[in-house]
């Protein structure tokens, strides 16, 4: 029994480490698998790129794509279920996607002399069929449509047609897909959200474009683009939710995610701004995703970023896990890609440098499950300000605390973390900068227990 009692309490030691190696706030790190022993690094110093997740019997699976292929992942011990070899891999493998339709895994790459593949998982857990290889065939983002069985793939090279924007496949036939339409306009599509035969296409650095493809064996109609908005980059990836809101990332160094309204095509906008550290002129997302009103965003050197959108006017922080501890610097690391939408909550997050981790975000997203975020109204003093805020909190508070301040039109311009004790002298003394306009803010602030916002202003 005391050799037991030991065992138990090493492995709670090791996960306690573990821990504390990430910066976290509301996350919870479940467990991390990285084979680096076996895994080649590529030029840019990376082993590992996309993931995603699908269940099979009961059992929730992750999917890593690496230099060497796809890793099939049993989540709940973190261990190698099996590897999926790609056509070609080796160190000049950088961009891997995987999507799964039914009980098939889609792959893809975007260098070397790759092919898309189709995999049938139906066997598990005892092995996994390839079922189709196409052509030479290299695509950069995968998406398909499981309403209407349709894939779509971007920046395509392939053999026959040479570079195309986007190949649209119908999945009729899960185990061959057939070629319904090429796509071909500007210059490039590097990944593409598709609801209902209307693909929102990011377009690099053309811009946002929205093309109807509901006459798939006929022809496509381009209906709606969004050429200049606030803090135009790299246009990389973008995702929606049922109201008409969605988020968008520029994938490059120190610009905000954005929150987009797409309810009229004729007005496409930006409506908000946010991103982890205001000042920060390095950070820079990757690929973000919706799961109800709550974005989860591979942020790079950032990690995981999790925002609560249900107000797009005034997005919040709800959580985060930085799985890159190491500087960040003017090029690419850390966290490539996640995924939320297993049925257990877990979330999914590849890092370029240490592999796969499982997260706990329940203390993150707890808005949708219970009554504890619903909005209240917070105290603060002076109202108006000059150059500083009190804040007071009832007493149930306590933990760390996301203060964030909003422009009257809905930009991000301030935001803090804090400890917020139990025993602790109220009220919080908050120092804001002297050179802020007089006119009308917003305050939010977001506690382990509720969630609070306040319009104040500021005069001189």
């Amino acid at each position: 029994m005391r050799q037991f009692l030991f065992l138990i309490w090493v492995f709670m030691a090791e996960g306690a480490i573990a821990q504390s190696l990430y910066d976290a706030w509301n996350v919870k790190l479940l467990g991390n698998w990285n084979d680096a022993a076996h895994i080649r690094l590529n030029t840019s110093g990376a082993r590992y790129n996309e993931v995603s997740g699908f269940v099979w019997k009961g059992k929730e699976y992750g999917v890593i794509g690496s230099t060497e292929g796809a890793h099939i992942i049993d989540i709940d011990q973190c261990t190698q279920v099996f590897m999926l070899p790609a056509r070609d891999s080796g160190n000049t493998i950088v961009h891997r996607d995987y999507e799964v339709y039914r009980h098939y895994l889609y792959t893809s790459a975007y260098e070397g002399n790759n092919v898309l593949q189709i995999w049938d998982f139906s066997y598990l857990p005892d092995s996994i069929h390839l079922v189709y290889e196409s052509d030479f065939m290299l695509s950069v983002n995968l998406f398909i449509d499981t309403a209407k069985a349709t894939l779509y793939a971007c920046s395509v090279k392939s053999l026959l047609y040479g570079f195309d924007q986007m190949q649209v496949y119908s999945l009729s036939n899960a185990e061959k897909p057939t070629l319904l339409t090429r796509y071909n306009r500007n210059s490039e599509i590097h990944d593409v959200f598709v609801r209902n035969d209307t693909a929102y296409c990011s377009s690099a650095n053309y811009g946002y474009e929205v093309v109807d493809f509901s006459k798939q064996n006929t022809t496509w109609q381009n209906i709606a683009e969004m050429r200049f908005y606030p803090f135009q980059g790299y246009n990389h990836s973008s995702w929606l939710n049922e109201k008409g809101f969605g988020v968008l990332s520029d994938e490059t160094h120190g610009f905000p995610m954005k929150v987009i309204d797409v309810r009229n095509l004729e007005n496409l906008k930006v409506v908000s701004t946010f991103k982890p550290n205001d000042i920060d002129s390095i950070s820079i997302p990757h690929k973000p995703l919706l799961k109800n009103d709550f974005a989860f965003i591979s942020y790079y050197f950032d990690g995981l970023q999790i925002y609560d959108i249900a107000d797009p006017y005034h997005p919040v922080r709800t959580g985060y896990f930085d799985t890159y501890p190491a500087p960040s610097f003017l090029g690419f690391a850390g966290a490539w890609g996640c995924y939320p939408f297993l049925p257990s909550g877990r979330v999914l997050i590849s890092d370029m440098q240490s592999g796969l981790f499982v997260l706990d975000v329940s203390d993150a997203v707890k808005r949708n499950d219970t009554n504890d975020y619903v909005l209240q109204t917070i105290q603060v003093s002076p109202n108006p300000f000059n150059e500083a805020l009190q804040l007071s909190f009832p007493k149930e508070d306590t933990g760390t605390i996301q203060v964030t301040i909003f422009e009257v039109l809905g930009k991000l311009i301030y935001s803090k973390s804090l400890e917020l004790f139990s025993n602790s002298i109220q009220p919080i003394h908050l120092p804001l900068p002297a050179y802020w306009e007089n006119g009308v803010y917003f305050i939010k602030a977001l506690t382990p227990q509720h969630q609070y916002q306040r319009k104040i202003s500021k005069t001189k």
